[in-house]
């Protein structure tokens, strides 16, 4: 009896992938849970020296609206009035003369934040027509200073990059300012080489890196932190972008490619890198790959990879939320890794399978769309390595009833 009661159940928890419903046409949001209190957010503002910074700008932004708070001679803020939610919200600091600095945070009741700006030094040139601009690209990074901005207008730069300094690498736009590495000079596999702290770059197209194997990379970034690629296109490149042993984020990026299978979307190793809001398309053997990182994966769309989000070997702290990840072989992968968090994410059509994870230790699945509405819970088959390996079944045990509307900033969390 206990036997056919035990063999019921499991069949029941394995029903949820074949049995359809029938739902409303109403859209299923990623709602946000309020509670009736309100949080505040306090700190200080610095410079890197931790001299204070007066008159700096803190805002934190909330369903389309926002709170924000100057410091005072001290560089002390208080923001107040932000609802409390199981969500992250983003929190900013600027002022003019310095770079502006921001975060994701969960704020609760009296949440502390410190902030480090770095003040701006002189800016630099490249194309246009100004006195003294630069034609190359390399010419100005060669030239500049810690702390300056290098203003690149519009046109196409065929070169490839060393970034060994802090600066911030700015185009004019994001469609009609291209480095292209095919007809580089210097030809390399890594088409912009990032080896510096807090150094930004964004409103690029980044394309042609000039290796045919699985070392071309777009931007590689070794041993720099606080770094942030941002509102950067990525085109034909085998690896669009390479993390090693560096923290920052990479932020509204689109990664494509019509290339065989080759290098990654984002690859990062020893690195805690927050993944947010972009677009990865493209025959990659995986959209992103993270090995013994502690990430952020949110927001993103992952398509057409082999496996769509692979991670392996993290400890606490991962999370993979918001995301949504269509047409891949393999839709995510986890391995060998504490307490990954998989929430909210939109699971469609999927060749092989949508999930699937090795040798994890509490690893969470919860509200995820997958790939049509279901009632029950949906089971995800993993295996614990051995000989012979061993069969073993996580649940969402609330999977949502239909797509969720996961590219918002406002990342959702519980």
């Amino acid at each position: 009896m206990k036997k056919t009661l035990s063999v019921l159940i499991i069949f029941l928890f394995l029903l949820s992938s074949i049995i359809p419903i029938t739902l409303s046409n109403e859209t299923n949001k990623a709602y946000t849970i309020h509670v009736d209190e309100n949080g505040t957010i306090s700190g200080y503002v610095t410079d890197p020296a931790m001299n204070p910074i007066e008159g700096a700008k803190v805002r934190v932004s909330f369903h389309e609206t926002y709170e924000e708070n100057y410091t005072d001679t001290s560089g002390y803020y208080h923001v107040t009035n932000i609802p409390i939610c199981y969500c992250l919200k983003n929190a900013t600091a600027s002022k003019e003369g310095y770079t502006t600095e921001w975060v994701l945070l969960a704020i609760g009741e009296n949440t502390t934040y410190d902030f480090v700006l770095m003040p701006l030094g002189k800016t630099l040139y490249v194309g246009g027509s100004g006195p003294d601009n630069y034609t190359r690209i390399q010419d100005a990074i060669d030239n500049a200073s810690d702390l300056d901005t290098i203003f690149v207008f519009s046109g196409t730069y065929c070169e490839n990059l060393i970034i060994d300094k802090s600066i911030n690498l700015l185009g004019e736009d994001r469609e009609n300012t291209s480095i292209d590495g095919k007809n580089a000079a210097n030809e390399g596999a890594l088409l912009i080489w990032i080896q510096a702290d807090s150094v930004t770059v964004s409103f690029f197209t980044i394309k042609n890196s000039n290796n045919s194997f699985r070392l071309d990379k777009g931007i590689t970034l070794s041993n720099s932190n606080y770094f942030s690629i941002h509102d950067n296109t990525i085109l034909n490149c085998q690896s669009g972008m390479r993390i090693l042993n560096s923290s920052g984020y990479i932020r509204n990026n689109s990664i494509l490619r019509t290339k065989d299978y080759g290098g990654d979307g984002i690859g990062v190793w020893d690195s805690d890198v927050n993944i947010i809001d972009n677009n990865i398309t493209g025959k990659y053997p995986r959209g992103i790959l993270t090995v013994s990182s502690n990430s952020n994966i949110s927001g993103n769309i992952v398509k057409e990879a082999m496996v769509g989000i692979r991670i392996a070997d993290s400890e606490i702290g991962t999370t993979i939320i918001g995301n949504h990840i269509e047409d891949n072989d393999f839709g995510v992968s986890i391995e060998s890794s504490v307490q990954v968090k998989v929430e909210k994410n939109n699971f469609i059509n999927n060749q092989e399978i949508h999930a699937t994870f090795f040798n994890c230790i509490r690893t969470i699945w919860k509200n995820n769309y997958w790939d049509r509405p279901r009632i029950l819970p949906k089971s995800i088959l993993g295996f614990i390595w051995g000989y012979p390996s061993i069969p073993i079944l996580n649940f969402d045990w609330n999977p949502a009833l239909l797509p969720l509307d996961v590219l918002s900033h406002e990342v959702i969390i519980e």
